[in-house]
């Protein structure tokens, strides 16, 4: 089963249990920033996407490496469907 290039999992107990990753790269979010995503789960994925990089505080310099990651991405509404699709189910 291949991993998906973004994704958001569940790593520990803590103020930021939630990791949001986008290929090599992750970062923290909150259990409020969860309950943000889900309420614009089912926003266009590219608005989607846009309020994920605003929940992980993901600034500026390192919405590149966001990019990058989709960058060879065949079909990139697919993976943003997918990424929406596990905030549903957190």
């Amino acid at each position: 089963m291949e991993i998906p290039i973004l994704r958001i999992e569940r790593r520990s107990m803590g103020i930021y249990p939630y990791l949001f990753y986008a290929g090599d790269y992750f970062w923290p979010l909150s259990p409020e920033a969860i309950a943000t995503l889900k309420r614009h789960a089912d926003d266009p994925p590219e608005a989607f996407l846009k309020q994920v990089i605003e929940a992980a505080a993901i600034t500026k310099y390192l919405r590149h490496e966001v990019e990058e990651a989709l960058a060879g991405v065949t079909n990139r509404d697919v993976e943003l469907r997918a990424l929406q699709q596990m905030v549903r189910t957190l």
